[in-house]
């Protein structure tokens, strides 16, 4: 049809496009075929949906796509012993080998850790140049540092990201695993064989554990039967040491002028490191005497653990490890918890998940009952707008065909499925549900309001809508293709929801179109039989069911 305007000039609807037309032509050719062949349409369904398990399988999960933030830091573990000097001139080093790479704009370097590990602990920030004045990315830099790190002996190295949050509860690691139990030499068994096997892992880097017997101590064993015989108390013995060693304990004070001052007493520092001198200590006994310590105790040196964690009041060991660039953290969270089950935990004995890994299993869980309570709430609303419990589970059955499509789209392109994924799926609902809508609603109209038989009304209900969906599915596809292919700052965690709204909606388009049409005929036949006569159809196909289940 065309339309002349005041100056006589003509113009073309977009129906009378030839592009368009042949669209049309060739889309109610094979809804009719479709319609024909409802059997083979409702199998290819079945296969999409459950080709979503081994799809599933095939696509890493993760917590958030990690993305060039132009920064990292190096997390630096000296041997225990060290001193600050002695930590400070290895992180000098560090700085030597980072300065060494591109595109470094500044350095930050901390000595001291305020979260417990104390003077041989630090980190090195390192400030890149922009991601556009570069030509490495910053994962590339961080695998280029910790390669070049490696010549540093003694030294624990851990390449990371910077946390946006900075806690003391578990270290800035995407891999954080706590293995608890009540006894720390056995905790100390199992924390070696973890260790050895969690190295082995591919995908696992800068592997560490908090447990560490390597701090230089002087033990004392207090021999319980002479100092029993000598009337020594084993706490008198422990307040001796305290006084002598801590010189946190106050003896007395003294006035001068209008100044008081506290009186602390130590040995001095030459002697607090010579087991000789601490064995010559005077302890008290009961009767008012004093003994020398080595005439009670052992006063030998040992090593022991730097410090001693604890969860839920049971002894805790921490596992951390960074992950290979683009490496997957459900995939490293798998492997970890595969080795731990591997190593036999003795009875008393568990472990847990911390930091972004219980993130990672909440955010799972949560996302599941997020997609059950829209399937839910969708009826719901559908049901009240169509007044039908049956017309909603049309329209609802395109749902379950987007999302192996949309992981599709994540696996062609490389891409975890990730929290923004998943939100991705969630408004992917909403763009299908919508044409199913449109297909559903029309049919319905003319049918009632037309007259129009089934056939006839599908056909022309699907003609008439072919337009509206196509337009609102290609501006939909057009307006998400720079989230999907942007580059910058924070486009890599972005990017996963454009990839599944773009690829899901291009590759489930035409499934719906036909599949749906396709239902709603099937469901409209079930409505036509008599309910007796459905529940006996119901009873005689699961009567044969179970039959053919028992062989009978």
């Amino acid at each position: 049809m065309k339309k002349k305007d005041s100056e006589g000039e003509s113009h073309h609807s977009s129906k009378d496009l030839k592009f368009y037309h042949w669209i049309e032509t060739h889309y109610i050719r094979v809804l009719e075929w479709s319609l024909g062949h409802r059997k083979t349409v409702i199998a290819v369904c079945v296969l999409t949906f459950l080709s979503m398990i081994p799809l599933g399988m095939l696509i890493g999960k993760d917590f958030i796509t990690n993305d060039d933030q132009n920064e990292f830091e190096v997390a630096v573990k000296t041997a225990e012993g060290t001193s600050l000097e002695g930590t400070e001139a290895i992180l000098r080093e560090v700085e030597d080998h980072i300065r060494q790479l591109p595109h470094i704009q500044h350095l930050l370097t901390t000595a001291g850790s305020a979260a417990g590990g104390g003077v041989t602990t630090g980190s090195v920030y390192v400030r890149l140049t922009e991601h556009e004045q570069r030509e490495e990315t910053q994962f590339e830099l961080m695998d280029r540092a910790r390669a070049s790190l490696q010549e540093i002996p003694g030294v624990i190295l851990s390449v990371q990201n910077v946390g946006a949050i900075s806690t003391s509860a578990w270290r800035n690691t995407p891999v954080n695993v706590g293995v608890r139990g009540p006894d720390l030499a056995e905790l100390s068994r199992l924390s070696g064989k973890i260790l050895e096997s969690m190295k082995k892992i591919p995908i696992l880097r800068d592997v560490d554990t908090s447990l560490n017997y390597g701090n230089p101590e002087v033990h004392i064993t207090v021999n319980r039967e002479k100092a029993a015989d000598l009337g020594v108390d084993v706490t008198s013995i422990a307040e001796t040491m305290r006084l002598m060693l801590s010189g946190e304990t106050e003896i007395t004070k003294f006035k001068d002028g209008d100044e008081l001052y506290e009186v602390l007493m130590r040995v001095r520092p030459e002697q607090r490191k010579n087991p000789e001198s601490l064995g010559s200590l005077m302890a008290p006994t009961a009767a008012g005497r004093l003994v020398r310590l080595d005439n009670v105790a052992t006063v030998v040196r040992g090593t022991g653990p730097v410090q001693i964690d604890r969860y839920n009041r049971q002894r805790q060991v921490t596992f951390n490890a960074n992950l290979e660039t683009g490496a997957p953290l459900g995939q490293a969270l798998q492997d970890t918890e595969k080795i731990i089950q591997e190593a036999g935990l003795p009875v008393g004995y568990d472990y847990v998940f911390i930091g972004f890994g219980k993130i990672f299993q909440d955010l799972i869980g949560n996302f599941l009952v997020a997609f059950v309570l829209a399937f839910v709430f969708m009826y719901m609303v559908l049901a009240a707008q169509f007044e039908s419990f049956v017309h909603p589970i049309t329209i609802l059955a395109s749902l379950p065909l987007a999302v192996p499509f949309a992981l599709i789209a994540l696996f062609f392109t490389g891409q975890s499925l990730s929290m923004f994924g998943a939100i991705g799926i969630l408004l992917l609902f909403g763009i299908v549900k919508k044409n199913s809508i449109l297909q559903i609603d029309f049919t319905n109209r003319l049918r009632r309001e037309h007259g129009y038989d089934r056939h006839t009304a599908i056909i022309e209900a699907n003609r008439a809508r072919l337009r509206p969906i196509l337009m609102t599915t290609l501006s939909i596809i057009v307006a998400m293709i720079p989230t999907a292919l942007g580059t910058g700052a924070g486009a890599s965690t972005r990017a996963p929801i454009g990839v599944v709204i773009v690829g899901g909606q291009t590759l489930c388009f035409l499934l719906t179109l036909l599949a749906i049409p396709v239902v709603y005929t099937i469901f409209d036949d079930m409505a036509q039989i008599p309910v007796r006569e459905r529940a006996k159809t119901w009873k005689l196909a699961l009567g044969r069911s179970f039959s053919g289940f028992f062989g009978m």
